[in-house]
């Protein structure tokens, strides 16, 4: 049977390969050199990456993933959230077992070196309906704990239905009880998703009384003091993440089944008045139909990543999807990320460019982003026309080495070098990337509307 299955992988990718299709696949597949589950990513820049995971394993990179040095091992650990307040300092999150106590791991010197800052953080209560040899077992409703740093001294630690607030580095600290559900066996159902800047931050999850209930709860100095902003009622919720849009505008991402609105699905809640009012998004896409698990996370305002698993059984792990969206979150395209095995997804972390996804066995995932995000070099004055266009564009001010158009997938539709002419004849309607190379090596990037 594996013979089989082997054969038809094998006889896909050649099929993939004749037909040219295989080169429409945008992420990079990454192999670390371990074996373990990695859970998650903090970028330093496009070039330096760090990863953590089972085995008390944590990774960097310099190279924005090509190689990997291994800074840090312990079998008698789960390392599942590393976070970095600047190039220096950086915080890794620890369990024993995936069970009470967790405590930190600190680095002043870029991951060279790490040490405990910390005996506990948090009382001692345990998983017990878990399979500790299994990480799915306790990440099938979301990640358990999960660490955010502000800076060097102030970080927050989430973990079942409470938020622990350090101002010392993580040697001491406050929790914060904050009226979400307790934790139930294996199941994280308390705290869904937070997001932190300066002394803002937004924190959902379920309700304590009422499990079908979302609820936000928003603080304005740092945790000292948190609001309950508000409640929604859903018969279903799967919630992935909070985060910020313009102006602080609270996005929540995952999905949602209203009680009034019997089998429609909300994928995406936003709000811009503090959530006195909120407006409600039906994607396009089914996003993490019925997900388990999911994470997001943006390069700027309008370029974001989405991912969900779900997570099946314990041979097959998950049906796992990638999702890429560049109008702040309203609309989502799949992308598919692996060909040959479907892994479950741990997290995903952006750099200004580029998204990481943290997966199983030891393998990454890349997502070169650069063809939507290019900079515009100060001194060429460059000028593209008509735009809106219909068979062709006009490049001028610039003397053209070559000129790459990419679609809003990112895939790369067309190329010519040394012409400023480039031709749209077939292209379907919509919004594509031109990536313009002089003959000194500048590069820039400009949005053409095909009508």
């Amino acid at each position: 049977m594996k013979r089989l299955f082997f054969l038809e992988r094998a006889v896909l990718f050649l099929l993939l390969a004749i037909t040219g299709l295989a080169k429409a696949q945008q992420w990079q597949e990454l192999h670390t050199g371990v074996t373990e589950d990695l859970y998650d990513i903090c970028c330093i820049d496009e070039n330096t990456v760090f990863v953590c995971g089972q085995n008390g394993v944590i990774l960097k990179t310099e190279d924005g993933g090509m190689t990997w040095q291994e800074k840090h091992r312990n079998p008698d650990w789960e390392i599942i959230s590393i976070k970095f307040a600047d190039e220096n300092i950086g915080y890794g999150l620890v369990t024993c077992n995936y069970s009470y106590p967790i405590f930190l791991l600190k680095t002043i010197d870029s991951g060279e070196t790490w040490f405990r800052v910390n005996t506990e953080c948090v009382p001692v209560v345990s998983y017990n309906e878990c399979r500790y040899d299994d990480p799915l077992e306790v990440f099938f409703a979301g990640k358990p704990f999960e660490l955010f740093v502000l800076n060097a001294d102030t970080l927050f630690i989430r973990h079942g239905a409470a938020i622990n607030r350090s101002i010392d580095g993580g040697v001491s600290s406050v929790r914060y009880e904050l009226g979400f559900f307790e934790v139930v066996g294996n199941i994280g159902i308390g705290i869904k998703g937070e997001y932190f800047e300066d002394s803002f931050g937004w924190v959902i999850g379920y309700d304590n009384e009422n499990q079908n209930t979302l609820r936000i709860m928003k603080t304005e100095d740092c945790g000292d003091n948190w609001d309950n902003i508000a409640n929604y009622e859903f018969s279903a919720l799967h919630i992935a993440a909070v985060y910020p849009g313009k102006d602080r505008h609270a996005r929540i991402y995952g999905r949602f089944i209203g009680y009034n609105n019997t089998g429609e699905t909300y994928n995406v809640i936003e709000t811009t008045d503090g959530f006195e009012h909120v407006t409600m998004y039906q994607t396009e896409e089914e996003v993490g139909f019925w997900t388990q698990y999911s994470d997001v996370d943006f390069c700027s305002d309008e370029f974001g990543c989405y991912i969900c698993s779900i997570n099946w059984d314990k041979e097959f792990y998950s049906d796992s999807h990638a999702y890429i969206s560049n109008d702040s979150g309203l609309s989502w395209t799949e992308v598919p990320y692996g060909i040959y095995e479907k892994m479950f997804v741990y997290s995903v972390a952006a750099t200004d460019s580029t998204f990481f996804i943290a997966s199983q066995k030891g393998v990454l995932y890349k997502f070169d982003s650069s063809p939507y995000l290019g900079v515009e070099d100060d001194h060429l004055e460059v000028s593209i026309f008509p735009n809106p266009a219909n068979d062709r564009v006009v490049i001028e001010g610039i003397d053209v080495a070559e000129i790459q158009i990419y679609n809003a997938l990112g895939q790369l539709m067309k190329s010519e070098q040394s012409t400023n002419v480039i031709g749209l004849e077939g292209f379907p309607k919509g919004v594509y990337f031109i990536s313009i190379t002089d003959k000194e090596g500048c590069r820039y990037v400009h949005e053409v509307v095909k009508e």
